[in-house]
């Protein structure tokens, strides 16, 4: 049965493309094909140049319940966006919709902090004022365009992580000395998230939350966000809006997903990036298996060469139907998208790898830094030098032991 996807002499089953494996192709790892495994992300998850040790295709669903996205509330955009904002009505139906929301992402590439602040100042509204102090009259319990989350390590990794700028130094598994990009990043997350500049987005606290009855920062935002009181509900894993509180959205309009804005247009060069949260379970053969490894491999080709329609049942079932009209399908086209952008997760992994290792506790993560100041860091420069220098020495040690399993 596998005879025609067998490389070499039968000891690997895999097939990579549809065209067999070939190891001299660089694209041999092709995530547009309904077979194919996320060579880019695969190969972020190793300290290596040439060896990957995970596996992730469409076989692994949960690579796609693991990506960060934004979940929209189609109802709020579709009855409050109007001519204010920098929105074109693609569709020619007198409104903007949530189709004319996807083709200004897929389109314009012009998803951006600038887009979003746009936009949520025609949603705003100042409906809850017992909460108002000088200077920050945005907060839970208003209608808001775009809440993040202060605790949640989805919402700051997502929006550094998925950004152009390079944490660690790959070709040298080293910190620059200096890093002017991450500057430029929280600069720009400040500029976003400074109270009352960019009316209706704010940072949600954990006693935000508790002010109206919620246990955390995320569940405020979550049942704010069903509610209708909040355009773009922060950032979540694809997995977390399987739960009801979303999935019953379906009588007031139901959702859309968005990918995470970019802090300047997208661009060939600077595409929309898909992080994907390091909780995916993905797959791995072990040492051991050395009498059943072609049975492994046999039984992962045929999983993946299979796998895209299992997780085509999985958005229709999860992300279609939650729209009361035919937009359903505009959820799926998305999600595809966005899956199609699941790139490079070094740097997110490798960050949180290294907080850990280190057990003096002065190791902060960048986004958990980020976060921890509630995104108002503009100048970095006081704290890089300091932070770098600790970093570096678990990342030595991390390398020395890597070294030593390698050998």
């Amino acid at each position: 049965k596998y005879d025609s996807n067998k490389n070499g002499k039968g000891e690997n089953y895999f097939r990579f493309t549809e065209s067999d494996y070939n190891s001299v192709v660089t694209n041999y790892f092709d995530s547009n094909s309904g077979d194919g495994y996320y060579m880019g992300y695969m190969k972020s998850l190793t300290l290596s140049e040439d060896k990957m040790y995970c596996l992730a295709s469409n076989y692994t669903t949960d690579v796609a319940r693991s990506m960060l996205v934004v979940p929209v509330n189609i109802r709020l955009l579709e009855v409050n966006v109007d001519a204010k904002a920098n929105v074109k009505d693609t569709t020619g139906d007198g409104k903007y919709g949530i189709e004319d929301f996807y083709t200004m992402v897929w389109n314009d590439e012009n998803w951006t902090y600038d887009m979003v602040a746009d936009i949520s100042a025609c949603i705003a509204e100042n409906t809850d004022t017992s909460n108002d102090t000088t200077g920050a009259t945005s907060h839970l319990g208003d209608k808001l365009g775009f809440a993040a989350g202060a605790s949640s390590g989805l919402t700051s990794s997502g929006l550094l992580y998925s950004t152009d700028v390079s944490i660690i130094d790959r070709a040298t598994l080293s910190y620059p000395a200096e890093n002017p990009g991450l500057t430029t990043v929280a600069t720009k997350l400040a500029l976003l998230f400074e109270n009352n500049k960019n009316n209706g987005v704010t940072v949600v606290t954990a006693e935000d939350a508790t002010k109206l009855g919620y246990t955390g920062d995320l569940e405020g935002i979550r049942q704010e966000f069903a509610k209708g009181n909040i355009l773009f509900g922060g950032i979540v894993a694809v997995g977390s809006l399987e739960d009801s509180v979303y999935q019953n959205m379906k009588a007031k309009g139901g959702f859309g997903i968005a990918p995470i804005p970019l802090y300047q247009k997208s661009t060939s060069a600077n595409p929309y990036r898909t992080l994907v949260h390091n909780l995916a379970r993905i797959v791995g053969i072990s040492v051991t298996a050395t009498d059943t490894f072609e049975m492994c491999t046999a039984f992962l080709n045929e999983q993946s060469m299979n796998s895209s329609d299992i997780l085509n049942e999985y958005y229709n079932a999860n992300f279609a139907k939650v729209v009361s009209d035919d937009a359903g399908q505009w959820n799926v086209k998305m999600l595809v998208y966005i899956q199609n952008h699941i790139d490079d997760c070094f740097d997110a992994t490798m960050e949180s790898v290294i907080k850990d290792y280190d057990n003096t506790g002065r190791n902060v993560a960048w986004h958990d830094y980020l976060a921890s100041v509630n995104y108002t860091a503009i100048d970095l420069s006081t704290i890089y030098a300091p932070n770098v220098f600790n970093k570096t020495a678990s990342l030595n040690r991390i390398k020395e032991a890597w070294g030593r399993l390698t050998d």
